[in-house]
């Protein structure tokens, strides 16, 4: 039942000698004694048993609770290899498949992150435990228990970087006025050591940060390994790092991920970005082909100019709520891009943000969103699909007249904002007409609408209010109480300002005052309440003291109507 090794055996074999020579001593010491007293044979039953508890505790140090914890951690492992192998097979055999790729099973994603693609249900229990390197299973030595180190090396599993030899600080260019920060490198000692570590770039512990251009254009590099003294990666360092496949960034770096940093990494094919970057600059992983997986960490604020575009593996974007701005062609060109999951604080959308991402179809964009800049989903599946006013929300995103003919245009009641040329191009289109209430119209939007000729924007419940009171019954102004303000307030939200009002006030006069017959003195006349008419499509302003409609008997009137004998109509007056 319990486990054994050869150290506890060897242990457990000691014990039981001085067992055996205890024992010896006491017959002898009995012997010559003729007897013995009974506090040294107390003592040394004492002795006996402390002894024996030694050795049983030595010998099964695994108890059964540990036991039962290490079988668990075992089985959990195993099903880990057993699930890696069943995707790299898949993998290798689907990608063997297509004619026009072909593929080792090397280049298998081989992040600890990525596993989550395929195995999901051990992400939160092993978390930053377990990972994958070359397509086996391997361990960070600082996230795992002395235990846990024990039953992996039982298994076989190698800790990451095992074998991996940490640069030399000759092989780099140091900065003269900071000997932590690298510069750039002495190639052929780089290019060496790099032949010798099969491709795998270990920064050295001494450096604080790596400058622009550092190893851009570095053919030779496959992974980096960046420690945790690392705080600052410049801009273009792995630029054109051709056959970078992956690299693990500590989540020591701040601020940001600088402009062009993994430019044209095309094998580069899984990424995390590190918690605490809040800005992804521009084309920081544009032209990265081979991105399959990425993660952005809620703290990412802002993904700028193109900084993923072109990555045409992508198929799927998760964005956490922490992201507010996407910049212009953010992800544009992501050809087989088809999910994307935007956060619920995002405020923009940017210019050609997913412009020729051709698959996408599936999103939901929240309703935090207030301004879509120009072409932002042209080419896409989810724009392809619509005519007309295509709308997000509250918001007029584009006008599609390809299979169209109309030449008037009621923008509906409720659109809080136009995007840039909403309607740009768009010649057929004669007539336009924009609700009240609209609070943004974007600049171009009728670039290039050559036969426009009239665009109308109505005037609201109060302005048609006034307009009567000020043009028909000569009123100076008008006064709005506070209850009728806000029924006007309430009539607009819900889209139902283009109705025309109606004024009910005194038949005597053209003010509220029945007394004011002839209005000589400029007057005022005073809205007390508006009471919307949705079925007949009309809105009553309520001024003065006046009833709107006669009192209603209980009983109606035409249930005493009838015919008598000779057919004569009865029961109306």
């Amino acid at each position: 039942m319990y486990k054994m090794n050869i150290k506890n055996v060897k242990i457990g074999i000691v014990y039981f000698s001085y067992l055996v020579y205890t024992k010896y001593m006491v017959r002898k010491y009995m012997k010559n004694k003729k007897g013995i007293s009974l506090i040294v044979l107390i003592i040394m039953i004492i002795v006996v048993i402390i002894l024996a508890a030694t050795v049983i505790f030595t010998i099964t140090k695994n108890n059964p609770v540990n036991s039962a914890k290490e079988a668990a951690f075992k089985q959990d492992v195993r099903n880990f290899q057993e699930e890696l192998n069943m995707y790299i097979s898949n993998e290798y055999t689907t990608l063997q498949g297509m004619r026009d790729r072909k593929i080792n099973t090397q280049n298998i994603p081989a992040t600890f992150d990525e596993m989550k693609n395929y195995i999901a249900s051990y992400n939160e229990k092993y978390d930053k435990k377990l990972g994958i390197e070359n397509n086996e299973i391997v361990y960070f030595p600082k996230e795992v228990t002395e235990n846990e180190k024990k039953w992996l090396d039982d298994l076989g599993i190698k800790p990451y970087g095992n074998d991996i030899k940490e640069a030399d600080e000759g092989i780099f260019k140091w900065d003269e006025n900071d000997d932590t920060k690298i510069i750039g490198r002495n190639n052929e000692a780089f290019n060496e050591y790099l032949s010798s570590n099969k491709g795998v770039l270990k920064i050295p512990e001494k450096c604080k940060s790596i400058g622009h251009n550092a190893f851009a254009y570095c053919d030779n590099i496959k992974s980096v390994i960046v420690p945790d003294s690392v705080t600052s990666i410049e801009r273009s360092t792995f630029e054109s790092c051709y056959n970078l496949e992956s690299i693990k960034l500590p989540d020591t770096l701040s601020d940001r991920i600088h402009t062009y940093t993994f430019y044209m990494c095309t094998n580069l094919k899984s990424i995390t970005i590190p918690n605490g970057i809040e800005v992804i600059d521009e084309n920081a992983f544009n032209g990265c082909s081979s991105l399959t997986n990425v993660i952005i960490p809620n703290t990412v604020e802002s993904i700028r100019f193109s900084a993923f575009s072109s990555c045409v593996s992508l198929t799927e974007i998760d964005l956490p709520d922490s992201v507010m701005s996407l910049h212009w062609g953010a992800f544009s060109n992501c050809e087989n891009l088809e999910k994307v999951n935007l956060g619920k604080n995002l405020t923009t959308i940017g210019y050609k943000t997913f412009i020729n991402c051709e698959k996408l179809q599936d999103i939901q964009i929240p309703s935090s969103v207030t301004s879509i800049g120009q072409d932002a989903f042209k080419n896409t599946k989810w724009y392809n699909s619509k005519d007309g006013l295509i709308y997000v929300n509250d918001i007029l995103y584009r006008y599609r007249d390809d299979n169209l003919s109309d030449t008037t245009i009621d923008i509906k009641e409720g659109t809080k904002s136009v995007s840039t040329c909403a309607f740009a191009s768009c010649r057929k289109i004669v007539n336009v007409t924009i609700p009240y209430g609209i609070e943004r119209i974007s600049e171009k939007m009728f670039l290039w609408c050559y036969n426009l000729k009239n665009v109308s924007i109505p005037d609201s419940v109060k302005e048609k209010i006034e307009k009567v009171a000020q043009k028909i019954y000569g009123a100076k102004d008008v006064e709005f109480s506070e209850t009728a303000t806000k029924q006007i307030e309430n009539i607009e939200k819900m889209g139902y300002s283009k109705f025309p009002v109606c004024i009910a006030k005194t038949q005597y006069s053209f003010s509220d005052d029945p007394k004011n017959l002839l209005c000589k003195e400029p007057f005022t006349l005073h809205v007390n309440e508006i009471i919307l008419k949705a079925g007949a499509e009309f809105v009553v302003a309520i001024t003065g003291k006046i009833m709107t409609m006669p009192g209603l008997p209980k009983v109606p009137a035409a249930e005493k109507i009838d015919l008598d004998e000779n057919g004569n109509v009865i029961g109306i007056f």
